[in-house]
């Protein structure tokens, strides 16, 4: 991380992704559905993030750049 505002912008969208997720499988438990979500490790969108690593990369880039102007 090049700053501490650049952690903190990544911590802010890790936890809008966790909440929404969270929410989602509040949702789907209450829907009287045959099955039931849980939340585990990868909640945050741990496993979307490695495997898009291109995304990843180019939020990098324009938080960081952002930070130089």
């Amino acid at each position: 991380m090049a700053s501490s505002e650049d952690m903190w912008a990544l911590y802010e969208r890790w936890w809008k992704d966790f909440k929404g997720t969270v929410r989602r499988v509040h949702e789907v438990n209450n829907s009287n559905l045959p099955y039931r979500l849980e939340i585990n490790e990868y909640a945050d969108g741990k496993v979307q993030e490695l495997t898009n690593t291109r995304r990843l990369t180019e939020e990098f880039r324009l938080v960081h750049e952002s930070h130089l102007e």
